[in-house]
């Protein structure tokens, strides 16, 4: 009876810590923590992207992931001795909404409810096969490989279906040469020669990568690179 009794209580009490979590908002390129800060939440993504970056020096960046909605990030801070934070997060979108899950929260819901425990490892396994991306898009021969494979890559997780291919809101280019460790001159001299063979089409705020560009890119027989 006691056992039993201890499992209610459990439930009970991760059902009210859950009242807790705080939902907030972020403009494109606001800090959500630096590297270095203390652990005291974790982080899911309910609408918008955050790009996690790590300081190359001054004031340039390397982004190590980008995170989409509906994944968790913050939680392998959770694994270092320290529990600092390893990497620094900025929203990449306006309107950047996430839910700010404080430590005793997720620990009750990570042990007590396992769908959530779910979501959250495989959360880590996208990061993981994101790094594995990244390592593969880093062997590409040219420039034009490594950021087509990039744009395929971004149109399969962020993409909305239109006539002519799929459309994505854009990163800056700046954001794109420090996710793909190129200057941002290279990514906008790729970018405008795609464009002007209508690969593609951009402005500002979106991308369309067209159908004749995807179907190229399938049918490329010497890449080893995947989507």
């Amino acid at each position: 009876m006691r056992d039993r009794n201890y499992e209610i209580y459990k439930r009970e009490k991760c059902k009210s810590k859950e009242k807790f979590s705080i939902v907030e908002q972020f403009a494109k390129g606001q800090i959500i923590y630096r590297r270095g800060n203390s652990v005291m939440n974790v982080f899911y993504v309910k609408m918008g992207s955050v790009k996690l970056v790590n300081a190359k020096g001054g004031k340039q960046y390397i982004i190590q992931h980008i995170i989409n909605e509906g994944q968790y990030f913050g939680v392998l801070d959770l694994f270092t001795p320290s529990r600092k934070r390893r990497l620094s997060a900025y929203s990449i979108n306006n309107n950047t909404v996430l839910e700010l899950i404080p430590l005793e929260v997720f620990e009750i819901k990570y042990k007590n409810q396992s769908e959530f425990t779910f979501e959250i490892w495989d959360s880590i396994r996208n990061l993981r096969e994101e790094s594995e991306w990244k390592y593969k898009v880093y062997l590409s021969d040219t420039i034009n490989e490594r950021l087509i494979c990039c744009l395929m890559r971004l149109a399969r997780i962020h993409g909305e279906r239109v006539p002519s291919g799929f459309k994505f809101s854009m990163l800056t280019h700046c954001e794109l040469g420090e996710y793909l460790g190129m200057s941002r001159q290279s990514i906008t001299l790729v970018l405008n020669r795609l464009k002007r063979g209508n690969k593609i089409e951009y402005d500002r705020n979106t991308i369309i990568v067209k159908n004749e560009l995807i179907t190229e890119y399938h049918q490329e027989s010497t890449s080893n690179l995947t989507l």
